[in-house]
């Protein structure tokens, strides 16, 4: 964790909490049987996808509104599996608590619960 200035600014997570966050997780996906063939397939650019996701993820906790893209349209154009999503959960579940705080953690799950659910129902 970063210090303890996370009070002074409207942040809910510190930025580079969210880009150590981001880059610990995917480096954990691309290591995985399940989920890194599928990422290896469909990004091409591994540093403008994980600088894409911390916008995204700002966005997201933050409202930064810094992304801007469509991630329903991306997702749906893989070949996902319910198993996937299973998977992507849990490393995400295990990354979050290992890098922030539990309130942070806890937000972060949410959120991703939250939208695998709306991408499942988009996609099946």
């Amino acid at each position: 964790m970063t210090g303890h200035d996370h009070h002074q600014r409207s942040e809910r997570i510190a930025e580079e909490d969210l880009v150590e966050m981001v880059g610990r997780f995917y480096a954990r996906v691309r290591r995985d049987a399940l989920l890194g063939p599928v990422f290896d397939h469909g990004v091409h650019d591994w540093n403008r996808h994980l600088h894409r996701l911390v916008a995204f993820w700002s966005s997201v906790i933050n409202g930064t509104g810094r992304y801007r893209g469509d991630p329903m349209a991306i997702h749906a154009a893989q070949a996902i599996t319910p198993q996937m999503f299973d998977r992507w959960l849990g490393l995400w579940r295990e990354t979050t608590m290992a890098v922030l705080d539990p309130p942070s953690a806890a937000l972060m799950q949410e959120r991703a619960e939250r939208m695998a659910d709306a991408i499942r129902r988009h996609i099946s």
